[in-house]
């Protein structure tokens, strides 16, 4: 009985941990995206971009343009394995992780690390006809962060 309310306890803890984490995701997206330097020129090159003729392939390069955190931006990620179902992503500083496909459609892939232990996730939304992505990242890693990007892929 007491082994049952114990794990009670760490699930209720889990869910709010993880309940804030998706909170302030929320809230840095909505101010990322509607930030007044977005809302201009950085649209119209990435949509000059997305008819560079990208051509959706199993493994693809990706650049991050835009960011709510400076540093990401430049950052090339590549992701592995797409048109498999265990995709994985190969960041700038060489780690290899594994991806979950979580959707796939004619247009559209979405995969997803999300790490049980830390609540940490990493979620990729692609247009598999333009080749533009939206990233975020949230987590809870020497504190709590969450990050919202955008970039095109080749």
């Amino acid at each position: 009985m007491k082994e049952k309310i114990n794990e009670n306890k760490f699930i209720k803890k889990d869910i709010i941990y993880i309940s804030i984490i998706v909170f302030l995701s929320a809230i840095l997206a909505i101010n990322f995206w509607t930030k007044d330097a977005l809302k201009n020129e950085p649209f119209k090159e990435l949509s000059e971009l997305e008819n560079s003729g990208f051509l959706f392939k199993n493994n693809l390069s990706c650049e991050i343009k835009l960011s709510s955190s400076i540093e990401e931006e430049g950052i090339i990620l590549s992701l592995l394995d797409l048109q498999t179902d265990n995709p994985k992503m190969l960041s700038d500083l060489g780690g290899t992780f594994p991806m979950i496909k979580m959707f796939e459609s004619r247009d559209t892939l979405i995969i997803g690390l999300i790490a049980s232990g830390s609540g940490s996730t990493d979620i990729f939304v692609l247009n598999k006809n333009t080749g533009v992505f939206a990233r975020t990242e949230s987590g809870n890693l020497i504190g709590i962060f969450a990050f919202a990007s955008k970039g095109t892929c080749k």
